[in-house]
């Protein structure tokens, strides 16, 4: 059975915005971990919590130009979300 066009692209594009949704409540707990990250820094005590380092393998959720700033301008190019919908930070 050959797949149409015309269901595929409606339907990966509604199948994005989904995976985009969740990648927003990513980089929501990602600045929350940052803000965190920077009042144990101001409050002078980071040494006795190294273990509490951030991954950083998401980027900087400030970060414009990161890789996830980059995947939901892509996404948003492609139709899949609006640029309302890219977190404020992102933009």
């Amino acid at each position: 059975m050959r797949v149409q066009r015309a269901y595929v692209r409606p339907e990966f594009l509604r199948r994005m915005g989904m995976f985009c949704k969740a990648l927003a409540g990513v980089h929501a707990a990602n600045l929350s971990l940052r803000e965190l990250e920077d009042a144990v820094e101001a409050a002078r005590c980071n040494r006795h919590h190294e273990d509490l380092r951030v991954p950083n393998s998401i980027g900087s959720p400030k970060d414009k130009d990161g890789p996830l700033a980059r995947f939901f301008a892509e996404a948003a190019k492609a139709g899949a979300i609006s640029v309302r919908d890219i977190p404020a930070e992102l933009r």
